[in-house]
């Protein structure tokens, strides 16, 4: 009985936890946009998502900054293309493999990647900065264990 109560107050709860997501990605896909743009005005967001990337995990082969952002290879070729022709990434040799190469930030890319990010973080603890600590670390918590079962 206890079972079933608590299936009828689930349902409601994760459709209104599934509503708030939506929002939050809403925003999300608008924030991205306005970044790709302040980046270079022809940047997609999907190419500012490779860009940052990048930025954040430094050079990369093609296929393992596809399996980082659970993607096809087909699809950050095109993506790394607008890239190179935009300036926003270089291809480096690999040293190890003359047939491969890594795909890079360039510095100008990293600088404005790099000033996004940190007026990111600074809005971030503005939206936050009336919040109780615990209440964020929570927050944090609960986020990194539905990631983590996803």
């Amino acid at each position: 009985m206890q079972a079933m109560a608590a299936d009828r107050e689930l349902e409601p709860a994760v459709a209104a936890l599934e509503q708030q997501f939506g929002l939050m990605f809403a925003q999300v896909r608008a924030r991205v946009r306005d970044q790709a743009e302040r980046v270079h005005a022809e940047l997609s967001p999907a190419g500012y998502n490779v860009l940052a990337t990048l930025v954040r995990s430094g050079p990369q082969h093609a296929g393992s900054l596809a399996a980082m952002l659970y993607t096809d290879k087909s699809m950050i070729s095109r993506i790394v293309k607008q890239l190179i022709e935009l300036g926003l990434v270089e291809r480096r040799p690999d040293p190890s493999d003359g047939r491969a190469a890594f795909l890079a930030a360039t510095p100008a890319a990293v600088g404005k990647v790099d000033a996004n990010r940190d007026e990111q973080r600074q809005r971030l603890r503005e939206f936050l900065a009336g919040w109780d600590v615990a209440d964020v670390r929570q927050l944090t918590a609960l986020l990194s264990r539905l990631n983590a079962e996803m």
